[in-house]
């Protein structure tokens, strides 16, 4: 019992702990104020390189990251750049390349610093280190409508000819595990949308704020989702391999973006109807935090019970034990009473019958009886109490008796 309350306790105060953390969480956030904290050199070297750190954007990735109508960087990286800006308090100098492996080749040579909106892969970590993901969404199969499954996966592709962004982290990943599959490179989203479309692969991969633009954008009413790749496109910023302090400052800035800024910026660009399906980090959170919360209470509820059963028990087994106890002692002590009592009442039984004027002769000294006769004064005596006699001569009569012996003696 004692080791039981012992771990009982310790459970409950870790509970309470997560609860606590967890409230916290919920009625203030995820505790980010929004500040970038640098170091002192990190912010003289962000004053050193102002408006010369070169980042490029993906031309076509829409509504991710793209190069609009009047030739300008667009969409949530770009806004999210934006906000990284005034957080920091610099400017960036934005270039444009025509594809996405133009991009990366970019910045293999160093001609960029920063690419904007890019997917960790272990190819691209040989010559660019990452930010955490600043969104994640998950990688969809599309087809058209006379494909009747909705719950493909990427194993069920093989054979099938399927179109990818050329250079995509879902090329890579195709390319490196699924090699049954009959990889069909496009260069832009536009096409990708295209070929699927008019029936010129069998399957793409994609991603729904994708998606939903494309789809509204061409009035495009012959797709739809047929599954899904288990894959994330898990957006972060990349800076190049010998630029650890640039690293640094980046993902201590990302780090601060709040869920609210966060909440703006994709509002934006991504419609109410197709957000649920992203992978929201404060709405993961509320749900673990609910549900920890009905879990932990029901856990204390029950192991609260059972302490109390179990002490309930001990505690009933004790009042057994003493009530035996006492009914033990109870029967002794009467037994014991009753014995005194009977003693007693013998006692007062043989005292009544000496009490009283006994009738005796002066003479003889004999004593009336209870029936009227005179008896020995020692017969009297043994029949009414336990007392026997012995018998002899006192001086006095021995004298008065014997006087021979007496004076011979």
């Amino acid at each position: 019992m004692v080791r039981l309350k012992k771990w009982y306790n310790i459970f409950i105060i870790l509970s309470l702990s997560i609860i606590t953390a967890l409230l916290v969480y919920i009625l203030y956030g995820d505790g980010k104020s929004g500040k970038v904290q640098l170091t002192q050199e990190e912010r003289e070297w962000l004053d050193t390189y102002d408006g010369r750190i070169r980042i490029g954007a993906d031309f076509d990735y829409v509504p991710m990251d793209f190069i609009n109508q009047w030739n300008e960087h667009d969409g949530i990286a770009e806004d999210y750049f934006r906000l990284i800006e005034r957080k920091l308090n610099i400017r960036f100098k934005r270039l444009n390349t025509e594809s996405w492996k133009e991009l990366l080749e970019t910045a293999k040579k160093g001609d960029i610093e920063i690419i904007k909106c890019i997917v960790k892969t272990p190819e691209r970590s040989e010559y660019l280190q990452f930010t955490q993901p600043y969104l994640e969404i998950p990688a969809v199969i599309v087809s058209r409508n006379d494909v009747k499954s909705d719950s493909l996966t990427l194993k069920d592709l093989a054979g099938k000819k399927t179109a990818v962004n050329d250079g995509y982290f879902m090329h890579e990943i195709i390319r490196n595990r699924y090699p049954g599959i009959s990889i069909i490179p496009v260069k832009s989203n536009a096409e990708l949308f295209e070929v699927i479309s008019t029936g010129s692969v069998d399957f793409i991969i994609s991603d729904m704020p994708s998606i939903s633009y494309f789809v509204k954008k061409n009035g495009i009413a012959n797709l739809k989702i047929a599954g899904y790749t288990g894959e994330m496109y898990k957006l972060a910023i990349a800076a190049g391999k010998d630029l650890a302090i640039l690293n640094s400052i980046l993902s201590k800035t990302v780090d601060s973006i709040t869920e609210e800024e966060k909440e703006r910026i994709e509002s934006k660009w991504i419609s109410v109807e197709y957000r649920r399906y992203l992978y929201s980090k404060g709405l993961f959170i509320a749900i673990l935090a609910g549900i920890t919360i009905v879990i932990t209470i029901a856990l204390i509820i029950g192991i609260w019970n059972k302490s109390l059963q179990l002490l309930v028990q001990k505690k009933t087994a004790e009042l057994e034990k003493y009530k035996n106890s006492l009914e033990e002692l109870v029967e002794e002590r009467t037994k014991q009473l009753r014995e005194a009592n009977r003693e007693l009442a013998n006692a007062l039984a043989n005292v009544k019958t000496l009490t009283g004027l006994l009738p005796i002769c002066s003479s003889c000294k004999k004593i009336r009886n209870d029936g009227g006769y005179w008896e020995q004064i020692e017969l009297y005596i043994s029949e009414h109490t336990n007392a026997d006699f012995s018998h002899g001569l006192c001086p006095d009569c021995a004298e008065k008796l014997y006087p021979e012996y007496h004076k011979k003696k």
